[in-house]
């Protein structure tokens, strides 16, 4: 069994703050509308007495940031499914190396990397003696169209009415391409400069209509494809531990096997 060096985070925080905020929201929305209820039933008293419409202004006012921020939580809750449905990939794709690859193996999830202007937030690196894996997961539905170079790929599928709907996506090729350069430039820095670096893109959904150069693997593919990649030698431990001091300097708690 491999060692896993980090678990998610980053993705369980974002979740965490929408869910927050949403909290925050829902207190904010209920006193704007109780407020501007008052105003307009004082407001149109004023109004018809005094010919005054001060107040019925002030109501319209919170009414509008009421409106405002309804749709900021409609927001939060939208993107908190896609948050859930993308940790839930990644969780199950770190269980999946973690169980499925062997005890010379080592997980970072969910790791930032940086390099001058470039930065990179990678869902798993795969350090091993065959070479260093950038893992991108994708926990997508629908069906997915698209080509090695496309700047995005087509996401098809059912909206609430039933009727398809089109959704342009990222081309997790290229993003992968970009953590990867992003990888080799941290350790080159460091001195190490190594051929063995390889892009590993899975994406958990088979309803494809793929032309790519690049393996884009599913789940149950991806331990046997780290497994069985040829790289320029067989990395020693010693060697395996320097990759993990440059990536991870931050990581404290691991032992080579």
């Amino acid at each position: 069994m491999a060692y896993v060096l980090k678990e998610e985070h980053n993705l369980s925080n974002w979740l965490n703050s929408l869910t927050r905020e949403s909290a925050v929201l829902k207190y904010v929305m209920l006193i704007e509308v109780i407020l501007a209820l008052i105003f307009v039933s004082f407001g149109i008293v004023i109004f018809i007495t005094k010919n005054s419409y001060g107040m019925l202004v002030i109501a319209g006012v919170l009414s509008f940031f009421a409106a405002g921020h309804w749709v900021k939580q409609y927001e939060n809750y939208t993107n908190s499914g896609f948050i859930k449905r993308g940790r839930e990939g990644e969780i199950k794709n770190s269980d999946r190396l973690e169980h499925g690859l062997d005890e010379d193996y080592y997980i970072i999830n969910d790791i930032d990397l940086a390099f001058g202007k470039k930065k990179s937030q990678i869902d798993h690196i795969v350090l091993g003696p065959n070479g260093i894996f950038v893992i991108e997961t994708k926990n997508w539905r629908g069906k997915l169209i698209g080509n090695e170079t496309d700047t995005s790929w087509t996401q098809i599928k059912e909206n609430k009415n039933g009727n398809d709907v089109k959704i342009k996506l990222g081309n997790p090729i290229v993003q992968n391409m970009r953590h990867v350069q992003t990888t080799r430039s941290v350790l080159q820095a460091n001195g190490i400069n190594s051929e063995d670096i390889f892009s590993v893109v899975v994406v958990n959904n088979d309803n494809r209509d793929l032309h790519t150069i690049t393996p884009v693997l599913l789940p149950n593919e991806m331990v046997e494809y780290i497994k069985w990649t040829k790289s320029s030698h067989k990395y020693s431990p010693k060697e395996i531990s320097k990759f993990i001091e440059i990536l991870f300097p931050d990581c404290n708690n691991y032992h080579l096997k």
